[in-house]
């Protein structure tokens, strides 16, 4: 537990590094922001952990009175559940830091929360990680909070980190409703019928925002409310993710967030589905074809690439590696484009043979439809 505090310390120094301040509303840049959504994953051997970094850029907080700023963490399991949460205050331009495995998973939970969020992430019929999310808030509605996340195995030697999913309190009545995250009722999102601008809210990630974005960038008309929430336009949104296997001890993770599990059929707001059934397509570097029948059935979902891919196409030896992409397209018919969607890419292999080993995390490309004329 020593060595994860002092990588913690180590990689703290790294994470002040300079962001552009654009933004572009709809979709996690990096920008300063008001919360954050952490994919979180520690082993069970207490090898790995997830370290976070939350860092003040606009001096803004106090040295006199504690508790007056401060962030709020929440971990949940991965279907939402709500685990264990606390505050930690902050000074200005301060750096919060947290050893999620050896501050909170390890240390505090109970048995019964562990076992909620167990997983098998090498597909070897054991439980071998903890998988949970964890979100951060601020307690002012100001945008001045950089976070990073990143896995660490300090006996391993192996690191890897991006960027945390920011999500930006959005001032003003210039914005359109579908750039704000909506209220839901009944399993469908709630929008002003017709309006053009909205109050003051967060920021949505999902396919109506940043196609909105989109049509004002290229000064198109904004896209029009429907009065019935049945008509509400189906915008696609999908995610491309790249697959890689390094030598037969490589293993892929894919982790897709969404922010409501249960919604309506489009139109049937009163009867709710939960599952979310998707037919996906998967290509290797030679552009070869399958698809493949997917069920993200929770709010964080795990995808193992082995268990996807074709076994033909995974490496059988130390010196073979293979790889290629997915299309992974969000469902129709259950108004999909109101959800947020986050997603992350863990690529990773460990072998005998330590200059084999590697470890890499990207987030998710994605690509989302035309809105104009809906």
């Amino acid at each position: 537990m020593k060595k994860l505090f002092i990588a913690l310390s180590v990689l703290a120094a790294l994470f002040l590094t300079v962001v552009p301040l654009q933004a572009n509303d709809g979709m996690p840049d990096r920008v300063p922001a008001n919360q954050f959504t952490i994919p979180v994953i520690c082993a069970i051997d207490e090898t790995l952990d997830t370290l976070v970094a939350v860092y003040e850029v606009s001096n803004i907080g106090t040295t006199t009175a504690q508790g007056t700023r401060r962030i709020h963490w929440q971990l949940w399991t991965r279907t939402s559940v709500e685990i264990i949460n606390d505050y930690i205050s902050y000074t200005p331009y301060d750096v919060v830091t947290i050893a999620v495995g050896a501050q909170i998973i390890w240390k505090d939970l109970r048995a019964a929360d562990l076992a909620k969020i167990a997983a098998d992430l090498d597909n070897d019929g054991t439980n071998d990680h903890y998988v949970a999310y964890m979100t951060i808030s601020d307690s002012t509605t100001s945008n001045h909070l950089v976070s990073k996340f990143y896995y660490a195995d300090p006996s391993g030697g192996k690191a890897t980190g991006v960027t945390s999913a920011g999500r930006e309190y959005l001032t003003g009545t210039g914005y359109h409703p579908y750039q704000k995250v909506p209220t839901w009722a009944g399993g469908a999102p709630v929008y002003t019928a017709a309006a053009t601008t909205s109050a003051a809210g967060f920021e949505a990630f999902n396919a109506y925002a940043y196609g909105t974005s989109r049509l004002r960038e290229e000064n198109l008309a904004d896209p029009t409310i429907p009065a019935s929430q049945a008509n509400y336009p189906e915008v696609a949104f999908a995610f491309t993710p790249r697959w890689f296997l390094y030598t037969d001890k490589g293993e892929n993770n894919i982790f897709i967030w969404k922010s409501v599990n249960t919604t309506a059929s489009l139109g049937g707001a009163s009867t709710t589905i939960g599952s979310w059934g998707i037919t996906i397509s998967v290509y290797n570097n030679e552009e070869d074809y399958v698809s493949r029948s997917i069920d993200l059935s929770e709010e964080l979902n795990i995808l193992d690439i082995k268990e996807i891919v074709p076994q033909s196409w995974i490496p059988t030896s130390s010196t073979t590696q293979l790889g290629g992409w997915l299309n992974i397209p969000m469902p129709t018919g259950r108004y999909a484009s109101a959800v947020d969607f986050l997603a992350w890419n863990w690529q990773r292999a460990e072998n005998s043979n330590a200059t084999l080993n590697w470890s890499s995390l990207y987030e998710v490309n994605r690509g989302v439809g035309t809105m104009y004329g809906l």
